[in-house]
């Protein structure tokens, strides 16, 4: 009888840990072109939106943010999820080629520069669809806050928390299956779900874990920041990027055991079922 959920998720973080030897300088390598590219597209992007007559930044006196501020948010994160899309996806394709036993450098995370468009549209898609998401239910939350429903406005605002982990859950391996498995953006969706949804409750717990992990990385920098010392506020936010560097193959290393655990899982189903 074969096992629909692919993994035991204990085996799997324990697996992330060992797995970490060979992985470390690709992954870092990636994201600090990733966090280059942000910093140099958000500075590029609200120069030539401020020229455009769309101010960015807020003024002392400003109330709230106009229309064009919306506009412009929404077009730098466009055009960063188009430009970090291959380098992100990249960075999961080292962990799930040094998984298979390939051999990774710092050169494998910036091979799929060549899918930028369909990287770019499937994370476009996820988060957006994430966005509205959180539309949909900050809205309610707002609406019955207003009309003196607390309670209601709370029961939404955890609703939305748990609708935000359940579509990470489902569809966490879209950029896998566009990178290592050539689908379309929309067919990279539909892949994720159908692989995710026999073992989603662990993919699910997976990702709490993943939560976790971050929430450790930055509680130093959280804590230190509620004090005025400026020097150990320093401190405390170094101590978080220490932290983060010292985790983040770990973290990168999870979601892409589970992607293969799942694909073993489904092509033995597949063996069996032609078999019989």
């Amino acid at each position: 009888m074969s096992n629909k959920s692919g993994f035991s998720l204990g085996a799997l973080i324990k697996k992330a840990w060992s797995e970490i030897e060979g992985v470390k300088w690709p992954i870092w390598s990636v994201f600090i072109v990733v966090l280059a590219l942000l910093f140099v597209s958000s500075v590029l992007l609200t120069l030539l939106l401020s020229l455009l007559g769309i101010p960015m930044l807020m003024r002392d006196g400003d109330l709230g943010f106009s229309l064009g501020y919306f506009v412009g948010a929404f077009l730098i994160e466009v055009v960063t999820v188009f430009i970090t899309a291959p380098f992100l996806v990249g960075a999961q394709m080292v962990a799930l080629k040094h998984i298979r036993g390939q051999e990774v450098s710092y050169k494998t995370g910036f091979q799929y520069f060549h899918q930028w468009k369909e990287l770019g549209t499937t994370l476009f898609l996820f988060w957006f669809s994430l966005a509205i998401i959180n539309i949909v239910f900050g809205f309610f939350t707002l609406l019955f806050n207003r009309v003196g429903l607390e309670w209601l406005s709370n029961i939404v605002l955890v609703l939305s928390f748990v609708a935000f982990f359940v579509f990470y859950t489902f569809f966490m391996f879209n950029g896998l299956f566009v990178a290592d498995q050539n689908k379309g953006p929309l067919e990279a969706m539909f892949y994720s779900a159908k692989l995710v949804a026999p073992a989603w409750t662990k993919i699910f717990c997976l990702f709490v874990y993943g939560v976790f992990i971050a929430f450790v990385c930055f509680l130093p920098g959280i804590i230190s920041l509620s004090y005025s010392n400026v020097w150990i506020s320093l401190l405390g936010c170094l101590v978080t990027i220490g932290i983060y560097i010292w985790l983040l193959p770990h973290l990168q290393l999870l979601f892409p055991l589970a992607f293969e655990s799942l694909i073993k899982n489904k092509e033995q189903e597949s063996s069996l079922i032609e078999s019989n």
